[in-house]
């Protein structure tokens, strides 16, 4: 799940926008599909890089149909708050789902997640508590790269190594693309590498006119949105207390153009 503030006049968060893992994954779609024009390179292979950043967050339904809440803060816990077990659990499930759809999705996704795996565990390597969590790295480690093996048998020539790196550099662009647009409301100008070396530029114009240069897409102009769910920002005993709050539907629109 993503929490992103609504601030107050005074920037203390006035409220929370819940947004599920599995609609920021599909905005990661939205703009992969389009993706490929000017000195952008198209995706490939497209049709698996595709299932990949629409589905990669698969593992977080169950969890985000019940998100749980901090029991000291009383905040409801986003991404980036996750106890190892339950990152480990929500992960193993997108992974496992990825491979049943084919070997170089399982790959993409396995991928996807260790890569983020080490870098949160770059200076935890001697500590028993994340031993699990090193073991499940390693597991799945081992499992991608039989995936991409499966993938290339017989086709070593057209299905390389180096598309398979460039797409799993590209998965992981579009996810934190897509992060972008759905953690905060962003208001500065601001510069992105992507995986071909070429910076993008992002300068908002308001709430929801996103410029982009030089323009990425396939398309004239490209229009986005993200379900989410308003909650007021409050100290919430437990997952029940924060099912049971009143909350609003509410939509998240932004509109691409080029600069």
């Amino acid at each position: 799940m993503i929490r992103r503030d609504v601030p107050s006049r005074d920037s203390v968060p006035a409220a929370w926008v819940l947004i599920h893992q599995i609609d920021h994954a599909h905005l990661a779609f939205e703009l992969a599909q389009h993706w490929g024009a000017g000195p952008f390179r198209p995706l490939q292979p497209r049709k698996e890089l595709l299932w990949a950043c629409a589905h990669h967050d698969d593992g977080w339904r169950e969890w985000d149909a019940r998100p749980q809440v901090d029991p000291a803060s009383g905040v409801p816990r986003q991404f980036l708050e996750m106890q190892p077990a339950e990152t480990r659990d929500i992960w193993r499930k997108s992974i496992d789902a990825a491979a049943g759809q084919g070997p170089m999705e399982g790959y993409l996704v396995a991928g996807h997640f260790c890569r983020l795996g080490r870098r949160a565990t770059h200076d935890k390597q001697s500590d028993p508590q994340w031993r699990p969590f090193l073991e499940f790295l390693d597991e799945y480690e081992a499992r991608a790269r039989d995936w991409l093996a499966q993938w290339q048998l017989g086709q070593e020539q057209e299905r390389t190594l180096a598309v398979a790196a460039q797409a799993l550099d590209q998965l992981q662009f579009f996810d934190t693309f897509s992060l972008w647009f759905c953690c905060s409301e962003s208001t500065e100008r601001e510069t992105v590498e992507t995986p071909a070396g070429i910076d993008l530029e992002l300068s908002p114009r308001g709430a929801s006119q996103i410029r982009l240069s030089p323009w990425p897409l396939t398309v004239d102009m490209l229009e986005l949105s993200v379900p989410g769910r308003l909650v007021e920002a409050l100290k919430y005993a437990d997952a029940d207390e924060l099912a049971a709050t009143p909350s609003q539907s509410i939509t998240l629109r932004w509109r691409l153009s080029p600069a």
